[in-house]
């Protein structure tokens, strides 16, 4: 097989796959706010390329369905992002007819980008060269009309652009074009297909690109860095060891032990000042932790001092929690700060599998491997929470935190229902400036799970309001 990316005529099928996907796309997703029209498009695109590839493998089908879930629930950007997997999962798993080599599976879904864009790029500029079955007379006028292509081409999308961004210079347009002539799409319109058209053609030439996305991969060992040796590496872990000691014990004697703190420092103050720093600290020292293990093959003495040292990690990122669930008892829930815990956690597991594969002396390979799919995992999870409603609602039933009024307002409409709630039980109107508002799709292509269960609720609370 050649190694170069090739350019080969495609099928007609392929062009009328593209145009039909954007007359799709056009008439499920444009103007409209996302929802199962963008779910139906992504079907629609996994179908053009089952078709295409002719071959049926049900496990991709699995995958993508699972991908789409989130976007079922709520379009949101790992919603979109989550689909996107699933899309490129579902060409990795066509070209390696099934999933029973995962390995093989996530490194061709990992490459579907990057060589779908190369692809992408390299049909358009062969496409260009306009060299088939075109004497010498036609190809010099031929050629003279591909040195404009680009130009013409890119200076119209600028002149669109400005068109855009100046009531000028789309006034001087709209005197260019008779009032009575055809209808032109607006800019935005055009950069829609534009980027419907780039993200779709990669997967219509799956084909082309099955054997870059298998190729084998070759890991080189690591080599041992000039900065590190065997002394630096056992002096490191000393220090640290005995830095992060200090640490530790003041966070047990303070957070745990009832010790007073100083004068002029409230546990607050104590826990929000080290809750974010401590985070960083123990993944800056997980870095160094994965730089060093080279060394560690018949050294128990460093190996003992290196899993002392991320243990003490895990202890400080369990620190981190205890500090910032006791500055949320004081002034409540955001965003950030679910965001925070759920890094938190995500960081102490992956220290604590760090520390099983020291122990077992297994291969880094296998700590990154889950590590990476545990956070997607998380993410995922995530991405089917209601992440408003959840601080929204803690802040409003907890009558001591001291809660900012004006940030929950300004949540997005997840926080409704709890807002109608509490002023159900208040008497009061909580927003009385601004609240968030739950929009009503226009047909099914706007409908969302979460946007459902949210009017539903509302409906609820009107009702026993009344």
């Amino acid at each position: 097989m050649a190694e170069s990316l090739t350019f080969s005529r495609a099928p007609s099928g392929r062009f009328i796959g593209l145009i039909g996907l954007l007359i799709a796309a056009d008439l499920l997703i444009w103007g409209l706010s996302p929802g199962l029209g963008f779910v139906a498009l992504t079907f629609c695109i996994a179908l053009a390329t089952q078709v295409l590839w002719g071959r049926w493998f049900w496990q991709a089908w699995v995958i993508l369905a699972i991908s789409l879930i989130p976007a079922i629930t709520v379009m949101q950007f790992t919603s979109f992002a989550f689909a996107l997997v699933g899309l490129a999962a579902f060409c990795a798993i066509q070209v390696c007819g099934g999933w029973h080599d995962m390995g093989r599976v996530v490194l061709a879904t990992l490459r579907m980008p990057v060589w779908g864009n190369a692809q992408t790029a390299i049909d358009i500029s062969d496409g260009l060269q306009l060299r088939h079955n075109v004497g010498k007379s036609a190809l010099r006028g031929l050629n003279g009309l591909r040195d404009w292509a680009v130009p013409a081409g890119l200076g119209l999308v600028f002149i669109l652009l400005f068109a855009e961004a100046n009531p000028v210079i789309d006034g001087w347009l709209s005197n260019l074009i008779p009032q009575h002539g055809p209808v032109m799409p607006d800019v935005a319109r055009i950069l829609f297909w534009m980027i419907i058209a780039a993200l779709v053609w990669p997967m219509l030439r799956l084909s082309v690109l099955s054997d870059r996305l298998l190729r084998p991969v070759s890991f080189r060992p690591m080599r041992q860095s000039g900065m590190l040796t065997e002394g630096s590496v056992l002096r490191s872990l000393v220090t640290f060891n005995a830095i992060f000691a200090v640490q530790t014990l003041l966070d047990l004697a303070y957070l745990s032990g009832g010790v007073s703190l100083p004068e002029g420092i409230g546990y607050a103050e104590y826990a929000h000042r080290g809750a974010y720093p401590l985070v960083v600290t123990a993944l800056l020292a997980g870095g160094f932790a994965l730089i060093a293990q080279p060394w560690l093959t018949g050294r128990p003495v460093l190996r003992w001092l290196l899993l002392a040292w991320v243990a003490q990690n895990v202890v400080l990122v369990i620190s981190s929690i205890l500090r910032l669930d006791l500055y949320v008892d004081v002034y409540g829930l955001t965003r950030l700060r679910v965001a925070a815990f759920i890094w938190m956690g995500l960081v102490a597991v992956g220290l604590g599998l760090m520390i099983w594969q020291i122990w077992k002396d297994i291969a880094v390979g296998w700590l990154i491997g889950w590590s990476a799919t545990l956070a997607m995992a998380a993410l995922y999870a995530v991405s089917l929470v209601n992440v408003d409603g959840v601080v929204a609602r803690h802040n409003l039933t907890q009558p001591h935190i001291i809660f900012d009024a004006w940030y929950i307002c300004q949540l997005s409409e997840g926080a409704l229902p709890a807002i109608r709630t509490h002023e159900v039980e208040t008497g009061a109107r909580f927003c009385p400036s601004r609240e968030p508002q739950i929009a009503t799709p226009r047909d099914w292509r706007e409908w969302g799970y979460r946007n459902a269960r949210l009017r539903h609720k509302l409906s609820e609370i009107e009702g026993l309001n009344t």
